[in-house]
């Protein structure tokens, strides 16, 4: 496992992009989309009645995972992991759902991003499961299941682009 600066880690395999190539990925969905994103949701008046606006599906809604406002509804289990690992995979997750999402709704769909989100499944995944003798069954059961549903919403998204001759690389 090699550490990265946000204290997530990542196993990279010689058929992986390698560090440099996520980190630049991640960077240009971080400061590219995710501002660009919030702004959409805020100047959109997402809960605001009488606005003649309907506000879009959250991209989370389209993956069977909770959502208001726009953003992913994380359940307690994941919100309670320790910040320093949790918080970046958590924020990568969401904003690799928007992205997919969107890229989705265009008709192409890049398999780097839905990689990428499949690797914060499982490394929550990963973080999530020590601390399941804390917690309580029905606390990390939902959050197991919430991590189910990503994974599953990500691979469907997948099977389709790879299906349909989509943008994978």
């Amino acid at each position: 496992m090699k550490r990265f600066p946000t204290g997530a880690s990542r196993a990279v395999g010689p058929e992986d992009w390698g560090s440099m190539g996520k980190w630049l990925i991640a960077g240009a969905l971080t400061f590219a989309l995710a501002p660009v994103a919030v702004q959409a949701q805020e100047k959109l008046g997402h809960g605001q009645t009488g606005t003649g606006q309907t506000p879009p599906i959250a991209a989370a809604t389209l993956f069977g995972l909770p959502a208001e406002k726009g953003r992913v509804q994380w359940p307690l289990g994941l919100l309670v992991l320790p910040a320093d690992e949790a918080t970046p995979l958590r924020e990568q997750l969401e904003l690799v759902l928007y992205v997919v999402a969107t890229q989705a709704a265009e008709g192409k769909v890049n398999g780097v991003c839905s990689d990428f989100g499949l690797e914060a499944v499982r490394d929550l995944r990963q973080l999530l499961r020590p601390h399941k003798t804390a917690m309580q069954d029905v606390t990390y059961t939902e959050a197991m299941r919430f991590l189910d549903r990503a994974e599953r919403g990500l691979n469907r998204i997948r099977m389709i682009e790879t299906g349909s001759g989509g943008a994978h690389p």
